[in-house]
């Protein structure tokens, strides 16, 4: 049993990872997608995405974007989940099916309905096509996630801990700040590192609010595809693989750090 168990994971890694990832990569040396021959091998798909400033201009929009709508986000969910775990607010249980709503609505919808509630705002309130806009929708979009993953560090800490400091003469404020926030560090981090991952590579959420000038990776990549260049989205898709890769290998190396360190 534990041989055809083993025998099915094995199948399902190679048709789901293994496959399309090999593909990404053939795809991103060959001139022509699809066409194996050995004869064209070539770096010309990843000298296209380097020297085009679009591209780049698309690179420092997402990092930038992400990094500050990751931050934002675990912040504002850290602030939720802690209403939620650790108070005795009458609505906290409504507060946490909040949360859950944008988890509900398709990132395309959400998008839609973010174009019709702000396409018509008169200045100064005129975000539409500008990168506060599409903020705001990742931090909509991730509010969910952000409450999960500081849900579950904080159901970790024991509420014993903050009331023994406040038995021995500590206010509210210091028990946070040496107890609550130390052992949550590494918590934050990892899930920011981890909603920084999921806004660099979302489409849905954003597709109907960019504007010109403010593309990010994933719309460029939709762009590239539609403009019939399969070997440049295969190029620029392993650049964005290698970002996710150390993003999340940072945000394992953190949580780990976290539980030994607790121990």
């Amino acid at each position: 049993m534990e041989i055809c168990y083993l025998g099915y994971l094995r199948g399902l890694f190679l048709i789901a990872t293994v496959l399309p990832l090999s593909q990404l990569v053939l795809g991103s040396f060959f001139e022509v997608f699809g066409i194996y021959d050995w004869q064209a091998l070539t770096l010309h798909h990843f000298r296209t995405i380097f020297h085009d400033p679009q591209v780049w201009q698309s690179i420092k929009n997402s990092f930038l974007l992400a990094s500050a709508a990751a931050l934002l986000t675990m912040l504002l969910s850290f602030g939720v989940a802690y209403v939620v775990t650790k108070t005795s607010f009458a609505l906290r249980k409504t507060l946490d099916l909040i949360s859950w709503v944008p988890w509900t609505v398709p990132g395309l919808v959400l998008s839609l309905g973010m174009l019709w509630a702000h396409i018509r705002l008169a200045y100064p309130f005129e975000i539409y096509g500008t990168l506060w806009i599409l903020l705001i929708a990742f931090i909509t979009n991730g509010i969910p996630l952000g409450v999960r993953l500081a849900n579950g560090g904080l159901a970790q800490i024991s509420d014993e801990l903050e009331e023994s400091a406040w038995v021995h003469g500590a206010t509210w404020i210091c028990a946070f700040r040496t107890i609550t926030l130390k052992l949550m560090a590494p918590v934050f981090f990892a899930g920011t590192l981890i909603l920084f991952v999921t806004f660099m590579r979302a489409l849905g959420p954003v597709i109907l609010l960019y504007g010109h000038g403010t593309e990010l990776l994933s719309i460029t990549i939709f762009h590239l595809w539609q403009r019939g260049e399969p070997g440049t989205v295969c190029a620029l898709s392993i650049v964005l693989l290698a970002i996710f890769l150390i993003a999340l290998g940072a945000a394992r190396l953190m949580g780990a750090t976290g539980v030994h360190d607790q121990r």
